[in-house]
């Protein structure tokens, strides 16, 4: 198992309390603020997750991941990640089997 791209512990999933937030590019951190504008400072510990291709370095663990309260990402990131793996593209949707 993989999650963000890193192998999962040998025990399995790790559990988490986070609540994920999934918004469009533009408006990261615009949720960013308003979390910090509307909690007491460091009450909330929030997570920005921007996919496999943030730096190394800059990468939340996926320690990081479960601790924190919420998590912020994008549809991009997520986009991105789905297929991080080499994996070629699925379909989602199939052609017609009777054309009209």
């Amino acid at each position: 198992w993989r999650i963000c791209g890193l192998p999962v512990g040998k025990h399995g999933l790790i559990k988490s309390g986070a609540t994920l937030i999934v918004c469009p590019s533009p408006i990261l951190e615009q949720w960013q603020s308003e979390i910090a504008k509307h909690s007491v400072e460091g009450a909330v510990e929030v997570v920005t997750w921007l996919g496999m291709k943030q730096p190394l370095e800059t990468r939340p663990t996926l320690t990081a991941l479960a601790r924190a309260d919420v998590v912020l990402t994008t549809y991009d990131a997520l986009r991105s990640d789905v297929y991080h793996d080499g994996a070629p593209p699925r379909r989602l949707r199939t052609f017609k089997k009777y054309k009209v």
